[in-house]
Order: C-alpha cells, then structure tokens, then sequence
C-alpha cells in the first residue's frame, strides 16, 4: 500500500538533481576528512591486539589473499568492481538504507547507528578481529546517513574506503 517514492524515501534512496551531485562528492570528501581519526584508531587497536599476541592476519578480508596472489587481470577488475560499485550499493541499501532506517524510527538515531554499525561489522567475513574497526566504518556511514539523509552520500563513502584500500593492497603486489 505504500507508493515506490516513499518507500525509496524510507530507504534514503533520495536527493534528486544538484542534492545528489552534492551527496556524491561528500561521501568521498567525508572519508577523506576522517580517514586520519579512522588510522589512529586502526593503529593503537593494532598495537592492543599485538600486545596480546593476537595473530591480526586473521582479520583479513578473503579478497586480499585473491588480489595478492598472481589473480589474472580480469579477476583482479572484476573483484574492484564488484567491492568498489556492488558492494557498497547492495549494503548501504541493506544496513543505511533499510535496517538503519527501521532501527531509527524506534530507537533513535545514537542507538541505531551503534547497533546497525554492530551488525554491519558481524556479517563481515574478518571474524571477531575486524568487529571493531567494521564498526567504527559503519559509524561513519552512518552517521553520514543521518546528516545527509541519502544513501547517496553514504555509498560513495563506502566505495571511496573500499577502493583506497584495495589500491593499497594492489600496490603490495
């Protein structure tokens, strides 16, 4: 009974003309500025789990072994685009989009972009190592959700972290 325009708006699917050209270029511009806060964080819970002999290759992703590996051109182009394009638009839609979204229209916005965050971290293939920092990424997105109230910014947030650190993998081929 709901019309596809409001259920598009309940999902942050929204910011049509200059909106969503100006969503697409802070998502990038968002991780850009908080990127330096993210590597802090990245590094002291590095050194945590170092301290306490934690063997941190275990929070690899699965794709990094591919792309360091001898992958072929071709599986090399289709793994950035389904991490860089796919990815971010199928979770933002999922974790942004709808469960943040229902989250927040019964617990507010601090509890639900904590437990959406939470979420987002588990379904992730890095195990109990990469909880925290997953989390910390799904915060950003997030919240970045919140402030702009679109996916759009959301997304391109999510593919600029996604290809910044799958270039960063490339180059230590």
């Amino acid at each position: 009974g709901h019309s596809l325009r409001s259920v598009f708006a309940t999902l942050g699917i929204t910011g049509y003309g200059w909106l969503s050209i100006k969503n697409i270029i802070i998502g990038p511009l968002f991780i850009a500025a908080v990127w330096p806060i993210f590597a802090l964080a990245i590094s002291l819970y590095q050194y945590a789990l170092k301290s306490f002999n934690v063997d941190i290759s275990k929070g690899e992703h699965p794709v990094v072994h591919l792309f360091l590996s001898n992958a072929s051109l071709e599986m090399v182009i289709l793994l950035f685009v389904f991490a860089v394009i796919v990815a971010p638009i199928v979770e933002e839609i999922m974790f942004r989009g709808a469960l943040y979204g229902w989250l927040r229209s019964r617990y507010g916005v601090f509890a639900s972009i904590l437990s959406s965050s939470f979420i987002f971290a588990i379904v992730h293939p890095q195990g109990m190592i990469g909880i925290l920092p997953l989390t910390v990424i799904g915060c950003f997105l997030a919240f970045l959700r919140e402030w702009r109230g679109s996916l759009l910014a959301s997304i391109t947030a999510h593919a600029t972290v996604n290809g910044s650190i799958l270039i960063f993998v490339l180059q230590l081929r």
